[in-house]
């Protein structure tokens, strides 16, 4: 440290006013750098949140609009209005007879005939067996 302090004793006043002002100016330069690193970063970081935000709010718009074109809304709406319709087509779904829905559902056999009827009618199917795979699919697939 001693002979540091004695060398720039022995300089002269340009070369420590020199020295002095470069140091200065390297220092500011640090200085300037990192706050615009900073502002920077700040500026990205709040950039790629938004962008991130705008990505899953896109997403789910995607996802919903999707979701409102598919055939499982439709009958969920249709069949929501009444309780034992989702019941009968579970039941079919599970390889229930209509006598077997009948004791389960304690109604006679012949009102599970018009039920099957409404539910081919509402889901627009012609025969008992599109019924019945649209019953197993309700069954494999139904949200809880």
């Amino acid at each position: 440290m001693h002979r540091f302090t004695k060398f720039f004793r022995n300089l002269n006043i340009r070369a420590k006013l020199f020295g002095g002002y470069s140091a200065i100016f390297v220092l500011s330069l640090l200085l300037c750098s990192f706050v615009i690193y900073s502002l920077m970063r700040t500026t990205v970081e709040t950039n790629i949140e938004r962008e991130f935000q705008n990505s899953t709010a896109a997403i789910l718009n995607m996802v919903r609009t999707t979701a409102l074109r598919h055939p499982w809304l439709k009958w969920l709406k249709m069949l929501r209005k009444s309780t034992m319709l989702p019941a009968v087509l579970t039941l079919i779904g599970k390889g229930l007879s209509a006598g077997e829905i009948a004791e389960t559902l304690h109604v006679s056999p012949k009102t599970i005939g018009t039920y099957r009827e409404r539910l081919k009618a509402k889901l627009e199917l012609k025969h008992g067996a599109e019924l019945v795979r649209y019953a197993v699919l309700w069954v494999e697939f139904r949200m809880p």
